[in-house]
Formats: structure tokens, sequence, C-alpha cells
């Protein structure tokens, strides 16, 4: 029998099995998949945002969807009809939301896979990040190239600068620590 035809219950399994059989291999966990989305799967929800906008343009779809996740498009407190607009496009959170969910996929895992973009593009259009206000606080001379790196989905970017990856991780283990 192949797997896509027989249904088994799990239920069945008897506890000295599953445990024999987790300690006769090592496991692997793959940490990426969660945090971010396939290429070809980004690449899919980006088209479906600029077929959904109504966009002429991929660029403008393109920095559209960045400017929105950069100013909060992954926050669920965010209004769903949010939006920014770049050239003649202009991209909802519910345009984002809907392409995301099509997809299986979240906003901020969106915006995870598309980090390093989104900061260039932010600071070639001097977009401070969603946690920018916090970052001031903290800094109050921060420089505007770290507030464009202040966007909670860079907590764990390799290529943010330290000082504000630093911050970011620091505000994380903050929010979530009673969780």
């Amino acid at each position: 029998m192949t797997a896509e035809n027989t249904s088994f219950d799990f239920s069945t399994l008897p506890d000295r099995d599953i445990v024999k059989a987790a300690q006769s291999s090592t496991p692997v966990m793959d940490t990426v998949s969660s945090n971010r989305v396939d290429p070809t799967i980004c690449n899919r929800i980006l088209n479906d945002i600029h077929r959904e906008s109504g966009s002429d343009n991929h660029t403008n779809t393109y920095v559209a969807v960045c400017g929105l996740l950069q100013k909060g498009g992954t926050s669920r407190a965010m209004n769903n009809s949010s939006s920014f607009t770049h050239g003649n496009t202009r991209v909802t959170k519910a345009i984002l939301h809907n392409a995301c969910n099509r997809h299986n996929a979240t906003p901020r895992q969106l915006a995870r896979t598309l980090a390093d973009r989104i900061a260039d593009i932010s600071l070639a259009l001097s977009l401070p990040g969603n946690q920018s206000k916090n970052y001031r606080l903290r800094y109050p001379n921060a420089a505007p190239n770290e507030l464009a790196w202040a966007s909670d989905f860079q907590t764990f970017n390799p290529n943010c600068p330290n000082a504000v990856r630093d911050f970011l991780v620091e505000n994380y283990v903050t929010r979530f620590r009673n969780n």
C-alpha cells in the first residue's frame, strides 16, 4: 500500500514503539520553513497581490508590498483598509493578507523572506520600521539607517545591524516572557 491510499489510527501505536523509534535516529528540525516562505510561494503571493491590486507595474507592486510590511502590515492590529502606495500601485492590508492566506502563509513569514529587500527599500525611501518609535525612545540619537532596520520581522535576521538586532531580541523576549 502507498501512503496516498492508506489510513492509519496513530492512537493505536504502543508508547514503547514510539519511544524506540524516536531514539533510533537523530531528529532534524528545519527552523527556516516555519519562519519564511519558500521562494516559489513568495513569488506566487507577490503575483497575486500584483493582480489583485490592479497594478500595471511589477516594481511598484514590490515596493508597495515592502512598504506596507515595513509600516506594520504584519500586525493583526493594523486595519485591513490600511495601505501603502507607490507610483500608481496601492496595496492594502486586506490584499496582502488574502494573498498570503491563499498560499498558507502569513504576512510575517513573507516579511522575513523579503527582509533584506525590505531594508534596502526602506533605507532608500527613509521608511522607519514598525519598532522605530520604541528604538528611538531607547536611543534618541538613532541614525535613520537604524530606524529603517527597526522592524519586528528583522529580529533574527543576521544582516540586521547588531545594535538594532539586540534591541529587537530584547523587545521580543520581553513581549513573550510570560507566554
